[in-house]
């Protein structure tokens, strides 16, 4: 009987793969971690550690996104205004030049 304890401990180890589809797919990590918490604890920290390190990423990167959102749209509402009202001037300008033709 110990003979299959030492076995089942050999076979816990981190494993690569699950840290990689846990980054990847975080739901997938943490579905594995609670399968694997009782059996093989090591792996169980391996894919916890993915999910999390997958979740804090995809969190950071949603962040940064809103902001270079956020920026490219001010900066293009900006010059979107300015082309604007630089054609505002043009017409302002040419109709000013109309009136003064007339007299």
């Amino acid at each position: 009987m110990d003979n299959k304890f030492d076995a089942n401990v050999s076979k816990d180890s981190s494993s690569i793969r699950f840290v990689i589809l846990g980054f990847f797919i975080p739901i997938v990590g943490l579905i594995l971690f609670l399968i694997y918490e009782g059996k093989n604890p090591k792996r169980a920290k391996s894919a916890d550690k993915g999910a999390l390190i997958g979740f804090i990423t995809k969190i950071v990167i949603s962040i940064i996104s809103v902001i270079l959102y956020v920026v490219f749209a001010t900066s293009f509402f900006v010059s979107y205004q300015i082309i604007l009202n630089q054609i505002h001037l043009q017409l302002v300008m040419c109709l000013e030049k109309k009136r003064q033709m007339k007299f």
